[in-house]
């Protein structure tokens, strides 16, 4: 057996099972309604996750490990071994009472992380600036996001909740900018997200083999330039590379893209809220990459976003790429 990924389909959030021959590993847990889908997976490969890492608070991110902690009740009964996160100050209180804040999302996983200290271990406080290389059975992980400075500042600025305009039962078929062309949507000004808990993810590139594979959670993508950069060219061609925010247009550069290479970019959403990928991100990707000749893949996890960016066959011709819907790679 080699490595395998699962895309799972997990509503706006991310949530990647992988596992080796020696390892099993999850990154972030979707929506609370994802929970039902770990817990199956943990019964069918008999095993439970040795690592657990939650690249940030966001509900869409932690909602489905907040569920598989609440159901680890025995040892008979274990289904997480290892979290890996980072915490803001707990006695912080939201401005806003709502289950989707991300210090509200903290405190309650602080809390069950208290109750199970003797049956789950918990890391805390990954910063680049603290250390950047870690190492469980055959999987390397080297760290590229957040620094001291972002940590520090998601410990002391609350992120606002704000009511969604979308509601949840609509399938967003388009993403907002769909009726713009590739080339108009090439060179558009760049603003970065300026969001406290995205800059604060966990992002990371994964060796395993001798192949690298690159997660970038929500994290800030200047952050992440300048990481990959002190690696001085010996990461930068990935198996696949996970798009910062589901493929927002705040999370991705030229200078990212043409920094890094690889055949396939993985965006992970149900279109759903902030209707998620950008046009604007794909386009640029396809104009700027620099491997124009190979054909590259722009993989999603579920059927309905196939069409989401309304990309035709003329462009997926011309800029050589297809949108394919891939649960599992490879």
């Amino acid at each position: 057996m080699a490595i395998k990924f699962q895309f799972l389909e997990a509503g706006s959030g991310d949530s990647i099972f992988i596992s080796t021959e020696k390892t099993n590993v999850l990154i972030d847990g979707g929506t609370s309604s994802n929970c039902k889908n770990l817990i199956k997976i943990c019964k069918r490969e008999k095993k439970f996750f040795d690592i657990v890492i939650l690249t940030h608070y966001d509900d869409d991110y932690i909602g489905g490990i907040l569920g598989l902690l609440k159901n680890q009740k025995s040892e008979s009964n274990i289904f997480i071994k290892e979290v890996w996160a980072n915490s803001y100050d707990e006695t912080i209180k939201p401005e806003i009472d709502s289950n989707e804040t991300s210090i509200t999302q903290q405190n309650k996983l602080l809390q069950l992380m208290a109750n199970l200290k003797h049956k789950v271990n918990f890391k805390n406080n990954f910063s680049v600036d603290n250390q950047r290389h870690f190492k469980h059975q055959d999987l390397k992980f080297i760290l590229l996001s957040p620094n001291n400075k972002k940590l520090t500042s998601a410990k002391y600025e609350i992120e606002k909740y704000e009511k969604d305009n979308l509601t949840a039962n609509i399938i967003q078929t388009y993403s907002k900018d769909y009726k713009k062309s590739i080339l108009e949507l090439q060179d558009i000004e760049f603003v970065e997200d300026k969001s406290v808990p995205n800059g604060s993810s966990i992002a990371f590139i994964l060796v395993y083999k001798e192949k690298n594979y690159l997660f970038l959670g929500d994290a800030h993508i200047s952050l992440i330039v300048d990481e990959l950069k002190k690696l001085h060219n010996k990461f930068h061609n990935f198996e696949f590379i996970k798009l910062s925010h589901h493929g927002s247009k705040h999370n991705i550069t030229k200078e990212f893209i043409q920094l890094t290479t690889t055949k396939n970019y993985v965006i992970l959403t149900d279109g759903k809220r902030h209707v998620h990928p950008d046009k604007e991100t794909l386009s640029k990707i396809l104009v700027h990459r620099n491997n124009k000749n190979d054909k590259i893949n722009f993989i999603v996890n579920y059927k309905h976003m196939l069409n989401h960016n309304n990309f035709d066959d003329n462009d997926k011709k011309k800029y050589n790429f297809e949108v394919i819907c891939q649960n599992e790679h490879p």
